[in-house]
């Protein structure tokens, strides 16, 4: 039992309400929960459109945003997982991603080969704040990796193909010393070390498994 999560697009306005909301209206797809919404509408129901206006009030309050939505989904493989144990699963996300106190809507999609939850959100805060959106790929993995271990299935990044990505993002951000460096590759289970077979370079292990090399050249960009 295997879940994966993945961030989509980001995008300037909350397609993603009225993606999950057709797919609703055609039987494809299921609303889970929609949460901390100020308002209600009759009978305590929100709406598709009237939670479109809201999210869109809120991220008004930031106008120099550009990307104002959040959209994730979380899924397993085939249907290893059922809905109950997905939207479990999804909430634990989003609130470890930031997203608890966030407006939200969960959708449980099961019209393809594989059970998912999709989650939509938005980045602005009801004050004005932002939910940063720095090494949200690696944090992600975290989280998602920590899940799978929660559910009884150890999940570590634990090949080239998984951990290329990571060190790709996080050779793109400047860091005041190696330790910086260090910690962050540490969060989605990688261990950095001086690469004992080529002088000044260094390589990320997964465990016990190589899993990548950084070259000198790379750190030093990086200072």
């Amino acid at each position: 039992m295997i879940m994966i999560a993945k961030i989509l697009k980001h995008a300037k306005g909350f397609s993603g309400v009225t993606y999950n909301s057709l797919k609703v209206e055609l039987g494809k797809a299921e609303q889970l929960e929609v949460a901390n919404f100020p308002l209600r509408g009759l009978n305590g129901v929100i709406t598709p459109s009237n939670a479109l206006d809201q999210l869109n009030i809120i991220a008004d309050k930031r106008s120099d945003v550009k990307y104002r939505q959040f959209h994730a989904v979380v899924s397993c493989k085939g249907q290893e997982m059922n809905k109950e144990q997905l939207y479990a699963a999804a909430k634990q996300y989003l609130i470890e991603m930031g997203y608890g106190e966030q407006p939200y809507l969960l959708y449980f999609h099961k019209d393809t080969n594989n059970n998912h939850v999709h989650i939509v959100s938005t980045r602005v805060r009801k004050d004005g704040s932002l939910i940063s959106d720095k090494f949200e790929k690696q944090r992600s993995l975290g989280i998602i990796n920590k899940l799978n271990r929660q559910y009884g299935q150890k999940v570590n990044v634990d090949n080239r193909e998984s951990a290329a990505p990571i060190i790709k993002e996080a050779l793109e951000w400047s860091f005041p010393n190696l330790a910086n460096l260090e910690d962050l590759l540490k969060r989605n289970d990688l261990t950095l070390k001086p690469d004992k077979k080529s002088k000044g370079n260094y390589a990320v292990y997964s465990g016990r498994p190589r899993a990548g090399e950084i070259k000198q050249e790379d750190l030093e960009r990086c200072s």
